[in-house]
């Protein structure tokens, strides 16, 4: 039975996850960013700091809730085979709208930002990440958020594909820093009607 005919499990993320979801991480960059971020990163990404990275962030628990793990329905163990990560940004007041209402309230935006989505290179395209975009999507209405926004490299027309076609629109364009080099990135924008 393929993984696509079976269930695949979400789960919120854990402490004990944080190895495997580096591991994910790490390869995830190096398969996924090639002739995008300079090889020289690429090449230089190392697991250990990224395990440190993860035990750092799941063991906070309202951040760790932010993180979920997709497992393996086909193993005992549910090895992992990807993971999301999203949070709030700061309240947007509307017009007539000061800020100085609580989040959530209405007539105020509350924005998500989806920080991180990657899987085991060698799962992709197996239905991985549209279940942990669902399972997102549906935190994120469940908390109120009335948009989220991803940023994207702009060279990375596989991910911009994705993203279009889960209905996330715009192009406000900036600029990170990787590797020593400034890369064009593109932000889009999902709003939740």
């Amino acid at each position: 039975m393929s993984l696509q005919q079976k269930t695949i499990n979400i789960r919120t993320a854990t402490p004990t996850d944080a190895n495997a979801i580096a591991n994910i991480h790490v390869a995830a960059w190096r398969a996924a960013y090639i002739n995008i971020v300079p090889q020289h990163h690429l090449d230089n990404l190392n697991i250990d700091d990224r395990v440190k990275l993860w035990q750092r962030i799941l063991s906070t628990p309202a951040t760790a809730s932010s993180i979920l793990v997709a497992g393996d329905p086909n193993t005992k163990e549910s090895r992992l085979l990807g993971f999301v990560s999203f949070g709030a940004v700061a309240a947007t007041p509307s017009p007539g709208n000061k800020g100085n209402d609580e989040e959530g309230k209405e007539g105020q935006e509350r924005t998500a930002e989806l920080r991180a989505i990657y899987i085991s290179p060698q799962h992709w395209t197996k239905g991985i990440g549209q279940a942990l975009w669902k399972a997102t999507q549906q935190q994120l209405l469940e908390e109120k958020f009335t948009s989220v926004a991803v940023k994207v490299f702009a060279r990375n027309e596989r991910a911009m594909r994705y993203y279009r076609a889960v209905g996330f629109e715009g192009e406000e364009m900036g600029v990170t820093e990787v590797g020593g080099e400034s890369l064009d990135t593109v932000k889009m924008r999902k709003g939740f009607v």
